[in-house]
């Protein structure tokens, strides 16, 4: 006979998919407000460069 493995659940009031700008921002916001919540993303591992030039345009002399 196979045994299946328990997986634990987790609960909360607010699932963020994604954390870019948007997600980020919302997981902020609602922490701060008390609003549990929980952030997931595709990813294993935090970012190793700066993202801000990716919306900084101005900085560079494009214009956007």
């Amino acid at each position: 006979m196979t045994t299946v493995p328990t997986v634990p659940s987790v609960e909360t009031d607010v699932l963020i998919v994604g954390s870019g700008p948007a997600g980020a921002s919302a997981a902020l916001a609602l922490s701060t407000y008390g609003v549990p919540n929980v952030m997931v993303t595709r990813y294993s591992r935090l970012a190793d460069t700066p993202r801000a030039h990716i919306t900084n345009h101005a900085h560079h002399g494009s214009a956007a």
